[in-house]
């Protein structure tokens, strides 16, 4: 399937990795299923809890394809 938005995939999985951080762990406390955060980081969604607990947690905003903290926080507003 096509990305429909630019993530940079492979490194905000490496950002996880290195942080502690597991997709179903992130889902459990979103209270949301688990292809919610794997669509999200694949770049075939764009789920605003998503991508909001991932800033909150420190993943910079260009893994994200958003251009900065404020532009982050305006696009999943």
């Amino acid at each position: 399937m096509k990305k429909k938005y630019p993530i940079d995939t492979i490194e905000v999985k490496v950002w996880l990795l290195r942080n502690g951080y597991k997709i179903m762990d992130i889902a459990r406390e979103l209270h949301v299923h688990h292809s919610a955060v794997v669509h999200t980081l694949a770049g075939r969604a764009r789920v605003p809890r998503v991508i909001r607990w991932l800033l909150e947690h420190g993943c910079p905003p260009e893994l994200l394809g958003l251009e900065g903290q404020k532009e982050a926080e305006r696009r999943v507003a």
